[in-house]
């Protein structure tokens, strides 16, 4: 068994075991000498994709060579991974490149899933901004009336106080107690 085989191999078996973050730097590490090897950088890209490591793996994405960008697989992580940090717009354009690089039954399913639920999300955001908008209006409109209201009363109860008998001397006025 080669040193390159013995990196995947431990890899492995630290996720076997639950030591999700040392299997990634034994990996990381390899593939930092074999940057080439698309199988290690698709197993690497699932383990930071499941841990919700999303800019870890964009970033070694953007870095590695050429051939990362087009790997149908890679190229759907990135995609997912756009799309969990909200960046919808770039998430929606990989999806679609995934749809031009592979004929993959089961990738392409998961990019045509995946540009169905960013179609309902920027919908559904579009509907609750516009919402929110009507929202707001309401709670200005709300706090407009309230807040007139309130300074109406606050205004005639000031207005009470000043004028009631006693009240410049500190006296209390029985009709409070009631």
């Amino acid at each position: 068994m080669s040193d390159r085989q013995d990196a995947l191999a431990q890899a492995q078996a630290l996720e076997r075991q639950g030591r999700s973050r040392e299997a990634c730097s034994v990996l990381s590490r390899a593939l930092a000498k074999e940057p080439r090897r698309i199988d290690w950088m698709q197993t690497l890209a699932w383990w930071l994709y499941r841990d919700g490591r999303e800019r870890e793996l964009l970033q070694l994405l953007d870095k590695g060579p050429a051939s990362y960008s087009q790997d149908a697989y890679l190229v759907l992580q990135k995609a997912s991974c756009l799309a969990r940090l909200q960046r919808l717009a770039e998430a929606r354009k990989e999806y679609r490149r995934v749809l031009e690089l592979t004929q993959d039954a089961a990738l392409r399913k998961q990019a045509e899933h995946d540009l169905a639920w960013l179609r309902e999300e920027e919908a559904t955001d579009k509907a609750v901004r516009a919402g929110l908008s009507r929202a707001r209006l309401g709670i200005l409109a709300g706090t407009l009336v309230l807040g007139g209201s309130a300074l109406f009363f606050w205004m005639a109860r000031r207005r009470e106080s000043v004028s009631r008998p006693g009240a410049d001397r500190g006296q209390k006025n029985p009709l409070e107690d009631v």
